[in-house]
């Protein structure tokens, strides 16, 4: 709160307070001992900055850094600074707990911001895919946007982490990030093992505006042919029609030579962004990087509340306790049966896949490795889905990536399959984020659920009916 602020909270106060009305009231705002003016608070409010934030540069504002970083070592939270480059790398409670998931170990989106404090510094974000949505899984913050102070930054998470991060192998199968060649190296220097993947969105924005920057010299008719173009070569789904489809595009730009010379380097750079080479379960049918795009606009929004930090100590101060307690908020959302995305998407699958009445419908074939479903078609019967229910993937060209389809949910109800992707709509979903937000301070599940049961029967009976009979029959 800034003094400003204060200042009107304050003032609204003495409005509400019953024993101030009429006269009295005009005689209370006109008492500075009660009422203090703006330039009293704004002394006070420099005095309490300068004592619990530092100066705002230099070694004033590092000693008070140090010196808090054993306050937020005995909040639970873990926290690097190192001088020279400038970086620091935080986890927090909750971040910690979003390490232990299985799906940590899947998918992390990853994208930067800056401009939130005096000094400019770059603030990182790293997040993973939970049931409930994505978690932050570590901060950190920077000096600049250089491969080295990415790499400082990146190498300290990891150190905190003792190298298990990640569901406890060390990094995650995927990164999706924006298209930051510093980034990017800089992710593979300290997790090379993890495949990379660019955002659709951003790499579709950076093709259209070089078709319409001025300077190349694309007709305006001709932009939107050749988008569309691009964007079918993107989302092709095998290598043959991937080929097929850029000749196209190379054709179909004949009269533009330096457009033909971009997309043919971007070619170069396919099995990052064509649809053919994102066949990985671990994705989950994540091909953008929405998730963190979304945390940095709740960052600057909730958080900093769309306002410039006084410097780096209060940055990590908004981290550690601010933005802690709104993601325990948000789970506990979940956990307490407040989000109804999640059931309105079952119910959803659950009439795609009602044309399959019995098990009788679904053929099993079991072999020593694993057991996959062969589950129809809704328009031809003669086609046939494979479904893997231990990776939670689908042939069909919905779930080839790892997202839940038609064909999972039906293998789910039938033959009651604890398919990972699976929206989380069962009691001990909901317990696992009471877990994750509160750790060990969460209430017994009996405690828990016995609470929530009356509010989620009250209005979504339909979902939670029909998985307690599917469950109980199967």
């Amino acid at each position: 709160m800034t003094a400003a602020a204060a200042a009107e909270f304050h003032s609204n106060r003495l409005d509400l307070d019953p024993d101030c009305d009429g006269g009295s009231l005009a005689v209370v705002r006109a008492d500075a001992a009660v009422n203090p003016k703006r330039s009293t608070i704004s002394y006070w409010y420099a005095q309490w900055r300068e004592a619990h934030l530092g100066k705002r540069h230099g070694e004033g504002m590092w000693a008070v850094l140090e010196r808090k970083v054993a306050a937020y070592t005995a909040a639970g939270a873990r926290v690097s600074v190192i001088h020279e480059p400038f970086t620091v790398a935080i986890l927090t409670p909750i971040m910690q707990r979003a390490h232990q998931m299985s799906s940590a170990g899947d998918i992390a989106f990853v994208d930067s911001t800056a401009s939130c404090d005096a000094d400019n510094h770059v603030i990182t974000f790293v997040m993973v895919t939970s049931p409930y949505g994505a978690v932050p899984a570590g901060v950190v913050i920077t000096g600049g946007q250089t491969q080295q102070e990415y790499t400082a930054g990146f190498t300290e998470l990891d150190r905190l982490l003792d190298h298990e991060g990640f569901g406890g192998q060390g990094h995650p199968n995927v990164f999706i990030t924006d298209d930051s060649a510093a980034e990017r190296a800089a992710l593979d220097a300290v997790w090379p093992t993890a495949v990379q993947r660019l955002c659709h969105f951003h790499v579709m924005q950076a093709v259209w505006r070089w078709l319409w920057d001025a300077k190349h010299g694309v007709l305006k008719d001709e932009r939107k042919p050749l988008m569309q173009g691009f964007r079918r070569v993107l989302y092709a789904t095998t290598e043959v029609e991937a080929e097929a489809l850029y000749e196209d595009l190379l054709q179909s730009a004949e009269d533009y030579e330096n457009f033909q010379s971009y997309v043919q380097a971007l070619w170069e750079r396919r099995q990052s962004w064509c649809m053919t080479w994102r066949n990985i379960a671990s994705m989950r049918g994540n091909h953008t990087n929405n998730y963190a795009e979304v945390t940095v606009r709740l960052f600057k929004d909730n958080i900093l509340t769309r306002c410039k930090a006084y410097n780096a100590v209060a940055i990590i101060d908004f981290i550690v306790a601010v933005m802690e307690n709104f993601y325990r908020n948000r789970l506990q959302h979940f956990a307490n049966g407040r989000i109804t995305m999640h059931l309105l998407l079952m119910e959803k699958l659950l009439a795609a896949c009602k044309y399959i009445t019995g098990k009788s419908d679904i053929e099993v074939m079991t072999s020593e490795e694993v057991t996959v479903y062969r589950v129809p078609s809704e328009a031809d019967r003669q086609l046939m889905y494979e479904v893997d229910a231990v990776l939670g993937i689908c042939s069909c060209p919905s779930g080839m990536a790892g997202r839940c389809c038609k064909h999972q949910i039906a293998v789910y109800k039938w033959y009651n399959e604890s398919l990972p992707n699976v929206p989380p709509v069962t009691d001990a979903a909901r317990y696992a984020a009471a877990r994750l937000a509160l750790g060990d301070e969460a209430p017994s599940v009996c405690v828990l659920l016995c609470a929530v049961s009356c509010y989620v029967n009250s209005w979504c009976s339909s979902i939670y009916v029909w998985h307690r009979n599917y469950c109980a029959f199967v």
